[in-house]
C-alpha cells in the first residue's frame, strides 16, 4: 500500500510543533484569523437603485435636529410647515463646516411621520415629568376601583424630614395572611430596585401548597425604626395579625422591629 506523502508531511510538521514545547508547558502553535464576507451580486438590486441619490432616505434624524424639534414643541409650536421652515434655517448653523446636506437627507429633512413621532415623544416626556403626582393618581384610581385593596404612598420630603414609604396589600393577600399568619417570613430582597436608597421587603406565609407574598413595602432605610413603622402600618390594617413565629435573615434591625411590633414572637433565623 502506498503512503500518502502530503499526509505524511503534515504529520511530520505537527510532530515538530508538538516537540517544541515551552518550559511552562505551552506550545508555540501558529494561528491566523480568516474573515469571510458574503456580498450579493449586483443583479440582486435590480428593483432598486444603488446610487447615492437615495442613500439619505435610510438615515436617522440628526440629534441636533431632533433637539430643535423638542424645544419648539415645548414652546407650543406644532405646525409641521413652520417647523420645517425653522429647521431649514437651523441646519445652516448645525452644519457649521459649510457643507449643506442633500435635499433628500432624512437626517436633516425628515418626513412628516418622523416629525410627528418626535413631537409626540417630547410631549409624553414633558407631561410625565412629575412621577409622584402620576403615581398618586394611579393609586387613587386603584383604590376607587377596589376599596379592599390597600395602597400607601408617601413621597419623601427632605425639608420636613418625612421619609419615603410605599406599601401594598390586595384582598387575596390579606385573606391568606389571616389564615396562615401564625408564622410569617420577612424577606429583605436587596439590589432589586434601580434607585439608590430604596429597599424592598416582602412579608411571606407558607400555605398548604407553597409560599405566598401577603404584603410588600418599599422604604429608603434599613434601620429598625423604619422597618418598625412599616410593620406597625401593616398590623393596623390587619388587626388579627399576631404571629407566633417570625422567620427572617440574620439582621438585627428586622429582629428588633418584629419584637417591638408583635407580641414577643419567637425569632427564627434563615440564611
Amino acid at each position: 500500500m502506498g503512503v500518502n506523502r502530503k499526509k505524511s508531511a503534515r504529520a511530520s510538521s505537527s510532530a515538530k510543533i508538538m516537540a517544541s514545547k515551552n518550559s511552562d508547558g505551552s506550545y508555540n502553535l501558529p494561528w491566523k484569523s480568516v474573515f469571510f464576507v458574503e456580498l450579493p451580486l449586483h443583479g440582486a438590486h435590480e428593483n432598486h437603485s444603488l446610487s447615492s441619490e437615495v442613500a439619505g432616505f435610510s438615515q436617522r434624524v440628526n440629534y441636533d435636529v431632533k433637539r430643535e424639534f423638542k424645544e419648539m414643541e415645548a414652546m407650543g409650536v406644532k405646525d409641521i410647515d413652520i417647523l420645517r421652515a425653522f429647521i431649514a434655517k437651523a441646519t445652516k448653523n448645525i452644519c457649521s463646516n459649510g457643507v449643506q446636506p442633500p435635499l433628500n437627507s432624512r437626517a436633516f429633512d425628515p418626513p412628516d411621520k418622523d416629525i410627528y413621532n418626535i413631537l409626540q415623544a417630547a410631549k409624553k416626556a414633558r407631561e410625565s415629568g412629575n412621577d409622584e403626582d402620576k403615581l398618586t393618581e394611579t393609586l387613587n384610581t386603584y383604590c376607587l376601583r377596589d376599596p379592599e385593596n390597600k395602597y400607601i404612598y408617601r413621597p419623601a420630603n427632605r425639608a420636613t424630614g418625612v421619609k419615603f414609604l410605599f406599601m401594598s396589600q390586595e384582598k387575596w393577600q390579606k385573606d391568606l395572611l389571616e389564615i396562615y399568619g401564625d408564622v410569617i417570613l420577612i424577606d429583605s430582597t436587596f439590589n432589586t430596585t434601580d434607585k439608590r436608597n430604596q429597599y424592598l421587603f416582602l412579608v411571606v406565609v407558607r400555605t398548604r401548597l407553597d409560599y405566598q407574598v401577603v404584603a410588600q413595602f418599599l422604604v429608603e432605610n434599613q434601620d429598625s425604626a423604619t422597618i418598625s413603622e412599616a410593620l406597625d402600618i401593616l398590623k393596623t390594617r390587619n388587626p388579627f395579625l399576631r404571629p407566633k413565629f417570625v422567620v427572617a435573615v440574620y439582621a438585627e434591625a428586622i429582629h428588633n422591629a418584629a419584637k417591638e411590633c408583635f407580641d414577643d414572637p419567637q425569632i427564627l433565623l434563615t440564611s
